[in-house]
């Protein structure tokens, strides 16, 4: 689940000379981040900048990279964040991009989609059941730059569509994945559990019910 409160909906869209993407994760293979790079070296000419935000094994041979595809004026590297630090970039954010070739769930979706922000990612593992394809973001193959840029580039052009996506994920997020509504759902498992004819709290939007107590 995600802290909706640590990850409050972005309220303010303001024009900025550069569309800034958002990467989180851990700086290894399975991430993909290579192939984001390699999109990087077509998106800058489109005004499309990066915060590659998170540290691990393969950091060093990442910042070589940016530097060997003289990437260092539009992709920035902080490194690690703290938790305190995050929503904050988040906040600054106009696109989540996740390039994984492998991932179970990723909580840092849950954390975009919270902070209402529209997402481009690789349709493996976990993702397609959180992302969904035209309504919360774009759904691409993996190991694909040219279909990062082009994700990024139908974004890019349509700031309305970028800020539906947004909307539709803040709900989709505080409606299902918020820690109320999975405690919700749990719940409801539970009470199945020991026998009780109690439906999944699921309506037909996504959104968890609210069970009542007998």
């Amino acid at each position: 689940g995600v802290d909706e409160t640590a990850f409050p909906k972005k309220r303010n869209w303001t024009v900025q000379q550069r569309v800034r993407l958002l990467a989180v994760c851990r700086m290894v293979s399975r991430k993909g981040l290579q192939y984001l790079l390699e999109a990087m070296q077509e998106l800058r000419h489109n005004g499309v900048e990066l915060w590659l935000i998170g540290d691990g094994q393969q950091r060093a041979q990442i910042c070589n990279l940016i530097r060997q595809k003289e990437l260092e004026t539009c992709v920035w590297t902080p490194g690690y964040v703290s938790r305190e630090r995050l929503s904050m970039f988040y906040q600054q954010a106009d696109i989540f991009v996740l390039p994984s070739l492998s991932e179970s769930f990723g909580q840092v979706l849950l954390e975009a989609m919270s902070t209402g922000l529209p997402v481009i990612a690789t349709s493996v593992g976990g993702i397609p059941e959180i992302i969904r394809h035209d309504r919360g973001g774009l759904l691409i193959p993996p190991a694909s730059s040219p279909a990062i840029v082009d994700a990024v580039n139908s974004l890019v052009s349509a700031p309305k569509r970028r800020a539906e996506m947004g909307d539709y994920n803040a709900s989709r997020a505080r409606g299902r994945y918020s820690w109320a509504a999975v405690a919700t759902g749990y719940e409801a498992l539970y009470r199945r559990m020991l026998g009780e004819d109690v439906p999944m709290p699921i309506d037909e939007t996504g959104r968890v019910r609210q069970l009542e107590f007998r």
